[in-house]
């Protein structure tokens, strides 16, 4: 018996031997486990730091583009036309962050900021309680300096590989900044939602304050828009923003960032919100058209594009002058819409070439297409003047030399091609017949010159247009099409004298330092013809406002120009000058055709001509022109000189002015005859009689048209119309 009950003791002294080596031996393999663990994690670890300290080096570069703003554009007069940028910032220095701005970010993100070195161990032991509890990767953990790290280097993705990879950069990050700069790039860097980057523009976006303008309670739910910032914004959920808010001013009011009177306050305050969310990718304030025109101007000279920001532009355009004309163009449209007219087009530059207003269109979102610059359109009559010039620099014609205004047969072709002139034979003066646009003369100057000598020499090397051009004697009555700005530059050579002035919109570029990248000047041909032939030219547009085509144009003080339009009134333009300014001004009925999916140029009335619609939008600018900058006299007016030119009288007896009251319309713009138009239009005066635009007929000879011209690649035609007359 004794025996017996000794071996049951023996037996369940040894029990608890045994269980206890057993989970000696769990304890054992969960230590090695645990030991194998964090050997491999430290040494991946180090690896990730010693990777991470070869893409510091990036830091720097990383922080400057942070501090970049986005690109400006100012008028001449400074105000903005244009901000862009990939994301919306605004660059701050920590030293401008107000303290309670701060202190709100840390509540939110990161209480224990200068307690660590760029990891909380503390936060990460939270981490990983809740990974377990809930069997997930869960967030939480991240040190202000982690997330700055998450957003310079690494991603989005919720792993343990990442977050290691976040917290080797958050400790080299540590070691190269201090705890203010890395503050500060972490407030310049976030994304706040609603298109705002940075604490500025978070402000600005939702605020529409500057941050020293922030209350504590704005500051605090500004704080915790990095969070969710794209479905927990005060724009996207209020409720839920405030909810947040509420949160950081705890924190705030716990770790005595804030006194109890200013968190009783906070919590109370109602949000008053901007009520334009601004989502700043590119912002065109005004002038859209010429913005496109420098933005790709800008873009051809640096090799960069100027929108990913840091650039201040700075243009030649004058804000006042600009509302004006896009307010008289869209006036002239009302006015004149029964008369077909759709658009308008039109461009003002100084003496040295400077844009000082353009108008591609006058419905920008309708149609982005800027007609003054890309548009390539027939000029009608408005191409006469470089013939003629071109005539006199030959020494072929002056202004009084008498030329034959009857109807121009081609002889030398098929014989088909007839412009029409005076029934009766007879003469007038090459001034008269530039004064009243008549074709036949004009056709004959062509001809005197050489339709080949005049593209090969002239059309390129004086007056510096690029269009190519077929060498037909139709085209002194503007058979080819060519761009507004570059007929404005043909017409400088007038103006100047001889030498031609390039237009351009960009004074200056600065970089995000303030420093100049580029200046530009005015860029002038000298001499491209002689002052004389130039000269006498001018002589001839002088007479065209004084009681040509151009009379509307007469008011405009020292004056200049010509009248253009095509066949079936399909585009009308007046282009002119005075000492000082040079524009041009062109209508046409556009029209968007759905099945073409391209916009196509329609007929407009017979009444729609040059010297009737066109000319009205450019005498105003002009005035208003001469209103703001003055009108400096450069030289002494032509007509002045008249006296010393003797009057040619015709063969048949007949003077030239007489000759061109029986021409009546010729072809040409009608002469305008006081007696039946006592009063001059003006832009807002529709006209008694606006017929239907004709579906044919022309408004000149009857030209041969040109060879079928392409599309333009945004789908906007240059169509084969026939030259006409105007």
């Amino acid at each position: 018996m004794a025996t017996r009950a000794k071996t049951r003791r023996n037996s369940a002294t040894r029990r608890p031997s045994t269980a206890w080596k057993k989970v000696r031996v769990v304890f054992s393999i969960l230590f090695i486990l645990l030991a194998a663990g964090v050997l491999v994690v430290g040494t991946l670890f180090a690896m990730m730091l010693n990777e991470a300290s070869d893409q510091i080096p990036t830091l720097d570069a990383k922080m400057a583009k942070v501090r970049i703003g986005p690109t400006r554009m100012y008028s001449a007069d400074n105000k903005l036309m244009y901000e862009s940028a990939t994301e919306y910032r605004i660059p701050i220095e920590i030293a401008d962050v107000p303290e309670v701005v701060q202190k709100a970010t840390l509540a939110a993100e990161d209480k224990r900021f200068y307690e660590h070195d760029g990891i909380d161990p503390w936060a990460i032991l939270r981490q990983v309680f809740t990974n377990v509890k809930e069997q997930r990767v869960a967030g939480g953990a991240s040190t202000l300096t982690m997330q700055l790290a998450k957003r310079l280097y690494t991603s989005s993705e919720q792993s343990f590989k990442r977050k290691l990879e976040d917290a080797a950069i958050a400790l080299q990050i540590e070691r190269k900044l201090t705890k203010s700069q890395i503050l500060e790039l972490y407030l310049n860097q976030v994304f706040y939602g609603s298109g705002a980057y940075g604490i500025a523009a978070a402000a600005d976006v939702y605020f529409g304050k500057d941050l020293d303008e922030l209350t504590v309670s704005e500051a605090a739910m500004l704080s915790r828009c990095v969070r969710r910032p794209s479905s927990e914004n005060p724009f996207a959920n209020l409720d839920k923003a405030i909810e947040n808010r509420d949160a950081v001013l705890a924190v705030m009011l716990e770790e005595k960032m804030i006194t109890k009177a200013e968190y009783d306050e906070a919590i109370a305050d109602k949000p008053k919100l901007e009520t334009d969310e601004k989502r700043l990718q590119a912002t065109i304030k005004m002038a859209p058209h010429f913005v496109r025109y420098v933005l790709d101007q800008v873009r051809l000279e640096l090799g960069v594009d100027v929108a990913s920001g840091g650039y201040t532009i700075q243009t030649s355009l004058d804000s006042r002058l600009q509302s004006y004309a896009e307010d008289r163009a869209k006036r002239l449209v009302e006015s004149y819409k029964r008369s077909g007219v759709t658009t308008n087009a039109f461009m003002l530059m100084n003496r040295s070439g400077e844009i000082l207003c353009m108008i591609g269109g006058v419905d920008y979102a309708k149609n982005k297409f800027n007609a003054v610059t890309q548009g390539k359109r027939q000029p009608g009559s408005a191409m006469k003047p470089l013939v003629y010039a071109a005539a006199f620099e030959q020494g072929v014609l002056t202004p009084n030399d008498g030329i034959r205004a009857d109807t121009y047969r081609d002889r030398d072709g098929n014989g088909t091609w007839v412009v029409e002139g005076r029934k009766s034979a007879g003469s007038v003066s090459v001034s008269s017949a530039i004064q009243h646009s008549m074709n036949p003369p004009a056709v004959r100057a062509m001809i005197m010159v050489n339709p080949r000598v005049f593209v090969e020499g002239y059309s390129r090397r004086v007056y510096g247009l690029t269009t190519s051009m077929v060498a037909v004697p139709s085209l002194v009555l503007g058979s080819v099409a060519v761009r507004p700005i570059e007929l404005a530059q043909a017409y400088s050579v007038f103006q100047h004298e001889g030498s031609r002035v390039k237009p351009f919109g960009v004074r200056a570029i600065l970089d995000s330092n303030g420093n100049v990248v580029r200046k530009f000047e005015p860029q002038i041909s000298r001499a491209v013809l002689s002052t004389s032939s130039a000269e006498d030219m001018d002589y001839c547009l002088r007479k065209v406002v004084q009681g040509g085509t151009g009379s509307y144009a007469g008011s405009v003080k020292r004056a200049r120009g010509k009248t253009g339009t095509t066949n079936d009134n399909r585009d009308a333009w007046f282009v002119g000058y005075t000492d000082n300014y040079l524009a041009v001004s062109w209508v046409a009925n556009e029209q968007f055709d759905r099945t073409k999916r391209q916009w196509l140029y329609k007929p407009m009335s017979n009444y729609v001509m040059g010297g009737k619609v066109p000319i009205l939008m450019w005498r105003d600018v002009m005035k208003k022109c001469q209103e703001l900058f003055g009108e400096p006299e450069v030289k002494a007016d032509p007509l002045d000189r008249e006296k010393e030119r003797e009057a040619y009288v015709t063969d048949d007896g007949e003077t030239s002015a007489r000759i061109a009251r029986e021409m009546g319309h010729v072809g040409g713009d009608k002469p305008e005859e006081k007696a039946e138009e006592p009063a001059v239009p003006s832009v807002d005066q529709q006209p008694n009689e606006t017929p239907a635009p004709p579906e044919g007929g022309t408004t000149g000879g009857d030209a041969p048209p040109p060879a079928e011209t392409p599309t333009l690649p945004d789908g906007n035609p240059e169509l084969p119309d026939g030259p006409g007359d105007g």
